[in-house]
């Protein structure tokens, strides 16, 4: 199993206004989410700037906006379902799967060619939203050399075992976390 492991620079920044709100067609509230696009941001220290593209990171509607943005992510990938019978909703045979957080995604294919048949295609279907990949985080990788996902390390081993872990840096935050929590706790008894 071949994996595109990819990440998309910029997303949030660069999110093209004119096709965002092409998407929700003649949906009622299309205005509004038209002024939260154009209202602007404000940052400590920085001051005020205007949004020309792109949504605030952070900001409450951001991730909802990007959803709406990457709707149509998967049938560009070439994602198929089975629409009938017991399997109703499972991956066809043969096609890539795509699973997706914000920006950060992952697609599995069966073939190198495959994955990079994909990453062409949404390369190219990417564009016109104003996003592309960022090709510093992007890379195509074979199942058995692992990847890493939303803070997981995932590997096939060659006893066909396939094994999920927290990463490395998931676990220092972690621990960081919890020994601060700790000690902000328990000062007073140690």
């Amino acid at each position: 199993m071949w994996i595109l492991d990819a990440d998309l620079a910029g997303a949030f920044d660069k999110i093209s206004h004119g096709h965002l709100l092409e998407m929700p067609g003649g949906f009622p509230a299309r205005e509004m989410i038209a002024g939260w696009l154009k209202a602007g941001v404000f940052e400590a220290g920085k001051g005020f700037a205007p949004t020309e593209e792109g949504t605030p990171q952070g900001g409450v509607i951001s991730p909802l906006l990007l959803n709406i943005a990457l709707h149509g992510l998967e049938e560009a990938a070439g994602v198929r379902y089975r629409q009938s019978g017991r399997d109703a909703g499972m991956v066809r045979d043969g096609c890539p799967a795509l699973t997706r957080y914000a920006d950060d995604l992952v697609v599995c294919c069966y073939s190198r060619q495959q994955v990079e048949q994909v990453q062409a295609r949404l390369a190219r279907w990417l564009e016109p939203r104003g996003l592309a990949f960022n090709e510093a985080k992007t890379q195509i990788v074979h199942l058995s050399g692992g990847f890493s996902f939303l803070g997981f390390d995932l590997r096939r081993y060659p006893d066909g075992k396939l094994l999920i872990k927290p990463g490395a840096m998931a676990i220092k935050r972690f621990r960081e976390r919890l020994a601060k929590e700790f000690r902000g706790k328990y000062s007073e008894v140690l």
